[in-house]
């Protein structure tokens, strides 16, 4: 792991796996017949608390791992693990029977906004156990190399392309329509897997002292 950390590269594992992809679908069943201004604040405040919940699972995680003496090898391929089970579960779902549609939470208006924001849409609309493992894996990268600003940097903007995608879920869905979203999420969760399996690969490879040949991480 001693090349230099690709900022990019870092940005499209955030976006296939903390990314409004997923999310836009969500957030437009969950807010179907509430005004602009109730849906602006839930985008808000939803991605608010994923961007502190991220930031504090980062700083825990990074101390755990150091303190168990986690290696980055290890680390590397969990991540790729992870990432490969979080495509196969969407893959898979496409077979499975539709869910029942499930009851509107009990109580206040501000207690049902509440539960919203924190589950469907902060977790696991924004927040998923593979985008965890990819946020701890890059900022023990960056933590090596002094780069921790561009991972945070690249944080922020996925933070606030969940924002915009949850603002105009509704014109995306009406434009692009449901199928079509299914599909392009479809052909994300295969790019997904195949990161996946970059990452166990190179893992493995690290593992055993062999030179990485692909585009530096």
């Amino acid at each position: 792991m001693a090349a230099p950390i690709n900022l990019g590269f870092i940005f499209a594992i955030f976006f296939l796996t903390l990314g409004p992809l997923k999310l836009i679908p969500t957030f437009y069943g969950v807010t179907q017949g509430m005004d602009r201004k109730t849906r602006i604040g839930l985008a808000l405040k939803s991605a608010a608390l994923a961007f502190v919940i991220l930031v504090a699972a980062a700083v825990v995680g990074s101390t755990l791992a150091t303190n168990w003496r986690i290696s980055r090898e290890a680390l590397t391929i969990t991540g790729g693990f992870l990432l490969m089970i979080g495509s196969l579960k969407i893959l898979s779902s496409v077979l499975a029977p539709p869910a029942p549609p499930e009851a509107p939470p009990a109580g206040s208006a501000a207690q049902r906004s509440l539960s919203v924001v924190i589950s469907p849409l902060a977790i696991p609309g924004i927040i998923t156990p593979w985008g965890v493992v990819a946020l701890l894996l890059f900022v023990g990268v960056a933590e090596d190399q002094n780069r921790l600003g561009g991972v945070a940097v690249a944080l922020v903007v996925i933070m606030l392309l969940n924002i915009g995608g949850m603002i105009f879920a509704g014109p995306v869905m009406r434009t692009v329509g449901l199928p079509a979203m299914s599909v392009l999420g479809w052909v994300f969760s295969i790019l997904q897997a195949a990161l996946g399996v970059t990452f166990m690969l190179r893992g493995l490879i690290a593992a055993l002292g062999m030179p990485w040949r692909s585009t530096p991480l």
